[in-house]
């Protein structure tokens, strides 16, 4: 089983004030700790730039990582999603990651990856003690058509909803990262106080 990891790290950072994916975290860069995580279980890890492309590939020279740059990120996450598949040719199954979930679980990742099969089409972290879905998803080469298919103005979440329920499978995990998001210098100061750093 093929499975490219992709990804975003277009966006502008503008509530960070500066670039998320290079922000440092005891030293390391945060598509750093996501890169190191997921080459075990990646064939292919594609990242998607901005305006911060230069940055990130000179960061990434020697890294077995390829990127696709977003002329137009304004247009949101699923528009620098349908570039990533596009280049790929829809030819694996996808873990779809954004580039503000540096602390995501090795555990989970493999949890995750384990849980692949021939019936499903998706497949959902859940975090066990409150009953709810989060990032990274994993999705088919179906899917992934699918998304390819859909205009620049739909999103992940309508692709989602518009899914038969039987071919979404629900994986649940203890990892409550699955459900963050760190936008802001305090989400991220918060975040190193939660996990003692």
């Amino acid at each position: 089983m093929l499975l490219t990891s992709i990804i975003l790290a277009a966006g502008n950072s503008t509530r960070m004030g500066r670039d998320k994916a290079l922000m440092k975290i005891e030293g390391i860069a945060a598509v750093d700790m996501i890169t190191n995580k997921l080459q075990e279980f990646s064939s292919k890890i594609i990242i998607v730039t901005g305006a911060n492309h230069q940055n990130l590939e000179e960061h990434l020279l020697n890294q077995n990582v390829e990127f696709v740059n977003n002329p137009q990120p304004e247009q949101g996450m699923f528009s620098s999603l349908k570039l990533a598949l596009k280049v790929d040719a829809i030819s694996a199954y996808y873990l779809i990651h954004l580039i503000d979930q540096p602390f995501i679980a090795q555990d989970t990742y493999q949890t995750l990856v384990s849980a692949i099969d021939d019936h499903h089409q998706l497949f959902l972290p859940v975090l066990i003690s409150q009953n709810r879905t989060g990032h990274p998803l994993i999705v088919s080469p179906q899917v992934g058509g699918r998304i390819l298919k859909a205009d620049v103005s739909e999103n992940l979440r309508t692709i989602i909803q518009s899914l038969p329920e039987n071919i979404i499978k629900r994986i649940p995990v203890n990892d409550p990262n699955i459900l963050d998001n760190i936008n802001t210098p305090e989400q991220l100061k918060d975040k190193l106080t939660e996990i003692g750093i």
